[in-house]
């Protein structure tokens, strides 16, 4: 923009907001923003095709373990061209990129939020899409907004769901907001025996019929394992990290309290990876902790988990961590909370140590008693770290993961 032009706007800018027209003109220029991307977008639904009638809705892009696990499902699938919708605003653009590399998508949220009519003329043309689908396959990764979208589907569109973890009672979660359209949902997904279980218990306490739980099956998630173990130094001076996003049931403060005993011990200090976890550590801890920030870099956190030698989880609900899957790959040793179906994977004096999920300081202190254990005697520490190698080398492989997922998504 050249200066005169610069100019003519500043003085026309001063005049409006004088005249106290400014905002308005403001909001008229966002609308017609708004009212251009949604018409966009309508017209990107009519007119892409989509060959396979494959749709996935999936709440966000950003960091997470959930987040990454939906991408590896499109990555198995990416050869049917599937479209994926997301439902919900993301925190930051860590999968962006990949998933648009691997699939055609939508960003739902900034089209439906502010409740204008071409908004739902969206929706209209995307239900649309998947009823005109020969062979439609809707499928929901942990997503809410999925289940509002299954009435307004033609019966003979398949329709499959994931549910990660079920939430704590009085809570809000997928498997509640799912449960109405139990009989309609051709297939369902959860990612450890524990959510499956979880899923048989909810339909005999609601009067469903127990031939619903043929429909459940168990995929578990994949890591990249390394061809080798990576070899370790002294466990005399422990690297001990705690990977995670920044969320309550993540319980971080707790992992904060036992980098302040590690190092009042061995002058060691627990690395914290993730974005905002020094906010979730209290005060007086944060000297004693070592904050990494965020890594979405595969290379680099691949290196700090091979110079890793302890997982620290606090978690007070889990679905089954990749956290936890990534670390054994690198023969990392698991302390972790006993929730979710982390003991599916992670077996007492085995290949780590699980902790009861008690009150904070019970958790805090089983868990150093863990760490002056594995300190104490390298010969345990060796041990536990070759069965952890060997465990994820057996378990969480990618051929796996992809041919059972492939499988899912057959739809002749």
């Amino acid at each position: 923009m050249g200066n005169n032009a610069k100019v003519l706007l500043g003085i026309a800018k001063n005049i409006l907001q004088r005249l106290h027209l400014y905002s308005i003109v403001t909001r008229l220029y966002d609308w017609t923003n708004i009212k251009l991307l949604i018409a966009r977008n309508i017209v990107r639904v009519l007119t892409t095709a989509n060959k396979e009638g494959v749709f996935v809705f999936i709440p966000y892009y950003h960091t997470g373990g959930a987040e990454k696990v939906h991408l590896e499902i499109v990555n198995a699938i990416k050869d049917k061209h599937p479209w994926v919708i997301f439902t919900l605003p993301s925190s930051d653009n860590c999968f962006k990129n990949s998933f648009s590399e691997m699939a055609t998508c939508f960003e739902l949220y900034p089209l439906i939020k502010h409740k204008h009519w071409l908004g739902n003329v969206f929706l209209q043309a995307l239900i649309f899409k998947i009823n005109q689908s020969p062979k439609a396959l809707a499928f929901g990764g942990n997503c809410m907004y999925f289940y509002s979208i299954i009435p307004k589907l033609r019966p003979t569109v398949k329709c499959i769901d994931l549910i990660h973890a079920f939430v704590h009672k009085g809570e809000i979660g997928v498997e509640y907001e799912s449960l109405p359209l139990a009989n309609r949902i051709n297939q369902r997904i959860t990612i450890n025996e524990k959510t499956k279980a979880n899923l048989a218990l909810q339909y005999q306490e609601s009067n469903l019929s127990p031939q619903l739980n043929e429909r459940v099956i168990t995929i578990t998630n994949k890591v990249n394992v390394p061809a080798k173990p990576t070899p370790k130094s002294s466990i005399k001076k422990p690297n001990i990290v705690f990977v995670s996003r920044n969320s309550p049931e993540k319980r971080i403060h707790l992992a904060g309290k036992l980098s302040s005993l590690c190092w009042a011990e061995w002058a060691v200090k627990i690395n914290f990876i993730g974005g905002g976890l020094s906010d979730a550590v209290l005060e007086e801890d944060k000297p004693n902790c070592t904050f990494l920030g965020n890594i979405t870099d595969e290379v680099r956190l691949s290196e700090l988990y091979s110079n890793a030698h302890i997982l620290i989880l606090t978690s007070d609900r889990e679905g089954m961590p990749l956290v936890i899957m990534e670390a054994m790959a690198h023969n990392v040793v698991c302390l972790s909370t006993n929730v979710g179906g982390i003991a599916e994977h992670l077996k007492e004096d085995y290949n780590g140590y699980l902790i009861e999920n008690a009150s904070e300081e019970q958790i805090v202190k089983e868990l150093f008693s863990n760490l002056s254990l594995l300190h104490s005697n390298p010969e345990k520490y060796q041990y536990l770290s070759t069965n952890s190698f060997e465990y994820a080398r057996q378990h969480f492989t990618a051929e796996r993961f992809n041919r059972e997922w492939k499988h899912v998504f057959e739809n002749d």
